[in-house]
């Protein structure tokens, strides 16, 4: 099931995640994560899941960061 905007605050709060945390962690724009909060459009469901999981331990903190470091490293060019 879709999480309530303030399902989705307090699991952010939870994990102590900003909006820009989330945006750089799901790969979505601030603007969305704002949207999400104020109810007007509803949390993707693998963003949900991912959340979830950080909450219950399922999914660890450090792999989330390492993953999204390996996004953010520039792709090497093809010749």
């Amino acid at each position: 099931r879709a999480l309530t905007p303030d399902e989705f605050d307090n699991v952010c709060a939870t994990l102590g995640l900003t909006t820009s945390d989330v945006a750089m962690i799901t790969g979505n724009t601030m603007r969305a994560i704002q949207f999400w909060r104020a109810g007007k459009n509803p949390v993707p469901q693998a963003t949900a899941i991912l959340l979830n999981g950080m909450a219950t331990g399922n999914i660890d903190m450090d792999w989330v960061a390492d993953q999204v470091a390996k996004f953010q490293q520039p792709v090497a060019q093809f010749a």
